[in-house]
């Protein structure tokens, strides 16, 4: 089950418009958190066409790691809670590297996709 990350929110059903406020957080009181944007492995939708290594079509961008400030209330997080971070995706919490004091999310969905526009090439 994922978890709404907003300081208020709103249930909507299909067809209805939802309005659901984005709530600042000052730096200050936010926590810093490490955040992973995984993106595609391979640059080509079929890695093996045509003979090529597969090897030669891995994408050197599929991870990044960024730092980033998150609501406070990601503090009580535990490893393998799910989130929906707005504007962005909904990620997880690290099986292995989230802690307490250390937290770590993993983006599991994002929520704008170009594969389909670029006709399975990676761009």
């Amino acid at each position: 089950m994922w978890q709404r990350n907003l300081a208020t929110s709103s249930s909507c059903r299909l067809k209805e418009s939802c309005v659901n406020p984005i709530t600042p957080v000052a730096v200050a009181d936010a926590l810093q958190a490490e955040v992973r944007l995984y993106d595609r492995l391979f640059k080509e939708a079929h890695p093996e066409a045509g003979g090529a290594d597969f090897l030669q079509n891995l994408n050197a961008n599929s991870l990044t790691v960024m730092q980033a400030v998150v609501e406070p209330s990601l503090a009580t997080a535990k490893a393998d809670d799910k989130f929906q971070f707005e504007r962005h995706g909904y990620f997880a919490a690290d099986r292995m590297d989230h802690a307490a004091g250390t937290p770590v999310f993993n983006l599991a969905v994002g929520l704008k996709d170009g594969w389909g526009s670029n006709q399975g090439n990676y761009n």
